[in-house]
């Protein structure tokens, strides 16, 4: 009788722990997306502020000039920035976002940038 009592609460115990193993796992798997989701969401937005700074430089015309300070990473997410003809590429370890430009020449590096319109065209640095 002891015997099988053992092992039945073995029994219980065992399946007790496959259900919590299989939730940690579908919990797990639901934060890994929308983990992702709220990266790509992130950047996606901040990518947007960038080209709204290069546009802004367009259309105020001549003479303009402002810096600005290109972080490392947006809410602890890290990420690259390039320049390619009129496309500004952000690049994070997921995949990366395009975002049309006016045609600029010169770099965007992380840390502080000045983009200045002169003869309407936009040069960076």
């Amino acid at each position: 009788m002891k015997a099988q009592m053992s092992i039945e609460f073995m029994f219980m115990v065992i399946s007790a722990l496959m259900i919590v193993v299989g939730f940690l796992y579908i919990f797990s798997e639901y934060y890994k997306d929308t983990l992702a989701e709220k990266k790509q969401t992130v950047l996606y937005d901040y990518g947007v502020n960038l080209q709204r700074e290069f546009l802004l430089a367009e259309e105020a015309g001549k003479g303009y000039r402002r810096g600005f300070t290109l972080p490392e990473n947006v809410d602890g997410f890290r990420f690259t920035v390039f320049l390619e003809a009129n496309t500004l590429m952000l690049n994070y370890s997921e995949a990366i976002l395009y975002f049309s430009i006016p045609n600029t020449t010169g770099n965007l590096t992380q840390g502080y940038n000045l983009i200045h319109n002169e003869e309407g065209q936009l040069t960076l640095n």
